[in-house]
C-alpha cells in the first residue's frame, strides 16, 4: 500500500511534519510548506540541506503541492520554470499543479491544451511527473475533454471536489481512473463542512473499495480537514447559554456533536490531531490492505 499524507494541518515546520511522519511510522512524504513557505519561495537552505536530510532519515519525498495558481490569461514562466528547478532539487517524485483558471472552456479549451502541452514538455527531462489536481471550476466532462486530447496526462482524484462539481464520485472515478495518479483522501458534509472520514457525501470509501479491486498503482493521499472540529470542541461545549442562545453558533456545536458520536466519545475527552491521524490510517488500511 503506497501511503502518504500531509502533516501540516496544525503546523507548517519541517520538522514537526517529519515528527509526525516517524510517529506515525509513514516512510512516503508528501509536502506544501517547507517551514512558512511555499515551492515557489522556499528558502535556498532547505533546497540544500532537506533532500540529505530526508536520504539519512530514510525517507522518500513523493509528492509536493505546488500550492500555484494562476489565470490561463495571466502565465508567468519564470514562476512554473522556478517551480520546476525547485521540484527537482527537492527530489520529489510527483509535484502537483493545479489546473489554470479560466474565463470559458469552450473559448479557451484550445489554448488549456497548448499550455497543457507546454508544461508537460517542459517537465518531460526532469526526474519527477507533473500530476494535475482540478479545481473548482471546472466539470468532469471538461477532464475527460483533456484525456481525450492528451492521453498521458495525470490527475489528482478528488473525490470531495468532484462532488463539489456537482458530478457523481463513483462515476467520474470510473471515467479517470486510467489518467489517476494520485487519491485524496479526505470527507466534507453536504455544505461543504469537514467531516469524518467516510460519513461524508465524497464517497471516498467507495473510491478506496474500487481503487483497491483496480489494483491502483498510484498515491493514496491523506489530508486530514478536522483541526478545527479538534481544536475547537471542547471550547465551544464550555460556551454558557446567553438568552437562550449559544454565544457560539449553535450549528457548529450540533456538527461537533454528530462527530463525537460516531467516534464514540464524549464532550470531555480529549482529541489530538495525531489521533485523528491514526484513525484515518486505520479507516484506509481497513479498505485496501
Amino acid at each position: 500500500m503506497s501511503l502518504t499524507g500531509y502533516f501540516d494541518q496544525k503546523f507548517h515546520s519541517i520538522d514537526a511534519q517529519l515528527d509526525l511522519y516517524n510517529e506515525l511510522d509513514i516512510k512516503l512524504l508528501s509536502m506544501r510548506y517547507f517551514d512558512e513557505q511555499t515551492l515557489l519561495n522556499v528558502d535556498v537552505n532547505v533546497l540544500k540541506s532537506l533532500p540529505i536530510r530526508l536520504k539519512k532519515d530514510k525517507l522518500s519525498l513523493q509528492i509536493i503541492d505546488s500550492m500555484y495558481r494562476y489565470h490561463l490569461s495571466t502565465i508567468n514562466k519564470n514562476d512554473l520554470t522556478l517551480l520546476f528547478q525547485n521540484a527537482e532539487t527537492l527530489g520529489t517524485k510527483y509535484l502537483i499543479l493545479t489546473l489554470p483558471s479560466l474565463d470559458s472552456f469552450d473559448v479557451q479549451h484550445d489554448l488549456l491544451v497548448e499550455h497543457i502541452k507546454y508544461l508537460m514538455d517542459e517537465t518531460k527531462k526532469k526526474h519527477f511527473e507533473l500530476v494535475f489536481a482540478i479545481p473548482l471550476g471546472y466539470a468532469v466532462g471538461q477532464v475527460a475533454y483533456l484525456i481525450n486530447e492528451i492521453k498521458q496526462i495525470k490527475f489528482v482524484f478528488d473525490p470531495a471536489i468532484v462532488h463539489q462539481l456537482g458530478s457523481s464520485v463513483t462515476t467520474s472515478y470510473r471515467i479517470l481512473k486510467n489518467n489517476t495518479q494520485i487519491i485524496r483522501i479526505y470527507d466534507i458534509e453536504k455544505d461543504g463542512q469537514p467531516y469524518l472520514l467516510g460519513f461524508g457525501v465524497a464517497n471516498i470509501i467507495d473510491v478506496l473499495k474500487k481503487a483497491n479491486r483496480d489494483k491502483f498503482k498510484g498515491l493514496y493521499l491523506m489530508d486530514n480537514n478536522l483541526l478545527d472540529y479538534i481544536e475547537n470542541r471542547q471550547e465551544v461545549y464550555q460556551q454558557k447559554k446567553f438568552l437562550g442562545l449559544f454565544s457560539k453558533n449553535k450549528k457548529e456545536k450540533i456538527h461537533y456533536q454528530r462527530m463525537d458520536q460516531k467516534l464514540h466519545i464524549t464532550p470531555d475527552q480529549a482529541l489530538s490531531m495525531t489521533d485523528m491521524h491514526k484513525i484515518f490510517i486505520t479507516v484506509i488500511k481497513k479498505v485496501i490492505e
